[in-house]
């Protein structure tokens, strides 16, 4: 039988591990965004990397109706009957990259002609988001310090001490990558980039030197706060223009007074004016908004969505605070939880009366799932016990980054608690 054979025949089937390279900020190796670390590029070569044990057992198993542990938030969220990663992406990648599974061989090595490579390349960011960590912003680090000294048993906080350094950079200093990356450049068909803040980021204009002999077959994906679109005299317009396509992921997780409070150092205002340039950019095919909810702003979702249909003009794609769990919007109390779905599923049933021309029948949609969606995780468990470590959290991180506004201000609906 052949491999595209098994592919179609084994229910557990994704073709990431074929086709797919995930990098973290501090050098992990995953098959995807969602999968486990299965090797270091400190450690190991990249091209080594590429078919060590970790993948080679990964691919026979999913060829073979198995289920590898390093997939374990797929097995998960398909036992609860949520469409996983793998389940969504199937068909489109097999349809378009089964021709790779032709050259696996019987030890299931892979040639080294990766097709899409997705790169934190570092933890250098402009902001310091109250739901993220020193590993991803370099610019919390300092905070995070200060956090540790003053609430040393704050949930995990020791995790995201990094020794003495704020700034992550596994990729620059490391030559071998870059002799290995040269090598995957003519086959890639895709690139995610991610950081940090990758439009920051040297590295990020360094790749896209490498692949620029190349660019017309490659697409590129944005994970990016879009607070900064000029870095250092680069033409973002004129580069991203000799690519296949562009897309952007924006990172929005508020309007306003909210916006500056989640995403401390960021500007509202500024951020608007910047996607409105690049709305104009001649290459750019999508432009998302992704809002990741929590406590500080849940109570604004109606505004947010508004927001982001009729003054943005993008997209909604929403997400969960999971970690850390004292950001968790399940921590609210059931008194006030109760009041909040009831103003969630108002808002909801106003969406289809909707008359600005930008909330097409698409976007009616997207909004009516996400507050679904929000309203299904509020009431998916109580986790009020977390409540007296936010308020500690989020009192002492307003002292520390000196708030324009405090979150007791900005989220009058818990002012009493």
């Amino acid at each position: 039988m052949s491999n595209k054979s098994k592919a179609i025949d084994s229910e557990t089937f994704c073709m990431y591990p074929f086709i797919h390279f995930a990098t973290t900020t501090d050098g992990f190796v995953k098959t995807c965004c969602r999968g486990l670390n299965i090797g270091n590029i400190n450690d190991t070569d990249f091209k080594d990397l590429w078919n060590n044990k970790s993948y080679l057992s990964i691919r026979k198993q999913l060829l073979n109706n198995g289920k590898p542990e390093e997939c374990v938030r797929c097995w998960a969220e398909e036992e609860k009957n949520i469409p996983s990663m793998r389940q969504r992406s199937r068909d489109t990648l097999f349809k378009k990259f089964s021709d790779q599974l032709d050259k696996l061989d019987e030890q299931y090595n892979m040639p080294f002609e990766i097709k899409t490579f997705e790169s934190k390349l570092s933890n250098l960011c402009n902001l310091k988001c109250r739901m993220c960590s020193p590993l991803e912003s370099s610019s919390l680090y300092s905070d995070w310090k200060k956090l540790k000294d003053i609430l040393p048993n704050i949930n995990d906080s020791n995790r995201f001490i990094l020794g003495d350094k704020s700034y992550i950079n596994t990729w620059n200093n490391n030559n071998k990558f870059w002799q290995d990356f040269k090598l995957i450049a003519p086959h890639l068909s895709r690139i995610d980039f991610a950081g940090g803040e990758p439009l920051i980021d040297p590295t990020h204009y360094k790749i896209l030197e490498l692949i620029s002999p190349y660019a017309n077959q490659i697409d590129l994906d944005y994970s990016t706060n879009l607070n900064i679109i000029n870095y250092k005299g680069f033409d973002l317009n004129d580069i991203w223009q000799k690519f296949n396509s562009v897309e952007l992921s924006l990172s929005i997780d508020g309007i306003n007074d909210i916006y500056d409070y989640i995403r401390q150092n960021g500007d509202y205002n500024k951020l608007k004016s910047n996607i409105k340039k690049v709305q104009t950019y001649n290459n750019i095919t999508d432009i998302r908004g992704h809002c990741t909810f929590q406590i500080y702003n849940i109570f604004s979702l109606p505004e947010i969505f508004d927001a982001f249909v009729e003054e943005l003009n993008i997209d909604i794609f929403t997400y969960r605070v999971l970690y850390p769990s004292y950001l968790d919007i399940r921590i609210i109390p059931e008194h006030i939880k109760k009041e909040l779905v009831e103003k969630l599923n108002l808002y909801k049933k106003s969406i289809d009366t909707k008359t600005h021309s930008n909330w097409t029948v698409r976007r009616k949609k997207q909004a009516i799932k996400g507050v679904n969606n929000q309203i299904s995780h509020l009431l998916s468990n109580d986790l009020s016990e977390k409540l007296q470590e936010f308020i500690a959290y989020s009192d002492t991180m307003d002292q520390i980054q000196r708030v324009k506004h405090t979150w007791r201000e900005l989220i009058p609906e818990l002012s009493n608690v």
